[in-house]
């Protein structure tokens, strides 16, 4: 054989290696990382793999009852899909449309998953990978806190309504709370905690059933909160004497809670970023009050480095 012929021969089998790999990455094993559409509908990214769309600062929020994905900031916006208080925990979002509880694995396109809640109207969730728990309204005016897995249902019952359901760092109980107290509990509903809510916020007049308390995904000493406070002269006209929100940082080892947000800023909704260094909050400022203001914001959980992230809301 020639060596032109075996020159020849290699090129070809070069690029019959080329062609089969270009269809194996085409409708194999790059189509099962790339977006595309899902059982709820809109098209996300079509051609961009799991790790050119989402960074480690992901941030999932809601916009004129539209759930929308900010993979890093400053990146393009992506749509979900309809509903509202989206709840991120690595590559899990869930959110709630109507009655719906709607799970989605960003990381899977196809993986979309809804579930009906069994105590009632699901009015808050929380999601820490694939456990979901949600706080519901009993018929008989109960506040339940569900959680569900795939093998058992197990509940917290409670003489009252429940609000803002969080992970605690430990990954094995949940917190909750009754606008009297921060109500801890394990994943089998047995109460391990009670702290009243005034040991962060001070004042009992200064609590409402708006307010959350998220412990420090890294730091199980530290807690971010939300409490009512004096407004701002602008927001005094705005919303005829209703107080203003303001985040809060409450450590337990000092024993002393922190303001995070200044007067001229409205702060609700705080979570922590995965590392813990930072918290974002959805709020909007006293000088911006008209149409539908809000905005997600960011800062480091000092209180410096505010800046704004994307118009919506966080939950």
């Amino acid at each position: 054989m020639s060596k032109t012929v075996k020159v020849l021969l290699g090129c070809g089998l070069l690029v019959l290696l080329a062609l089969l790999l270009a269809a194996l990455l085409g409708g194999g094993m790059l189509a099962w990382f790339s977006f595309s559409p899902a059982a709820s509908g809109p098209v996300l990214v079509a051609g961009d793999t799991m790790a050119q769309a989402i960074g480690p600062d992901a941030l999932v929020y809601w916009r004129d009852d539209k759930i929308m994905l900010l993979p890093a900031p400053g990146a393009a916006e992506i749509e979900l899909g309809s509903g509202q208080s989206p709840v991120l925990n690595g590559n899990t979002v869930a959110w709630i449309d109507n009655e719906t509880v709607v799970l989605r694995d960003i990381a899977v396109a196809e993986a979309v998953t809804t579930m009906q809640s069994p105590s009632g109207k699901p009015l808050a969730l929380a999601v820490d990978g694939p456990l979901v728990a949600w706080v519901a309204l009993g018929e008989d005016g109960s506040g339940i806190l569900q959680l569900v897995t795939p093998e058992y249902n197990p509940q917290y019952r409670h003489q009252g309504m429940l609000f803002a359901p969080a992970w605690h760092p430990d990954g094995q109980s949940l917190v909750v709370h009754d606008m009297q107290n921060l109500i801890r509990v394990d994943l089998d509903g047995k109460v391990l905690a009670t702290t009243p809510l005034v040991t962060f916020t001070g004042n009992s007049e200064a609590i409402t059933s708006s307010d959350v308390y998220r412990y420090c995904p890294t730091d199980s000493g530290l807690l971010v909160f939300t409490r009512a406070v004096p407004s701002s002269p602008a927001q005094l006209v705005a919303h005829n004497g209703e107080p203003n929100t303001a985040v809060f940082l409450y450590d337990f080892r000092t024993r002393r809670a922190t303001r995070l947000t200044g007067e001229n800023i409205l702060g609700m909704n705080p979570q922590w970023t995965a590392d813990g260094t930072k918290i974002r909050f959805t709020g909007y400022p006293d000088t911006d009050m008209a149409g539908n203001p809000f905005r997600v914001y960011e800062m480091q959980r000092d209180g410096s480095g505010l800046r704004e992230l994307v118009r919506g809301e966080i939950s």
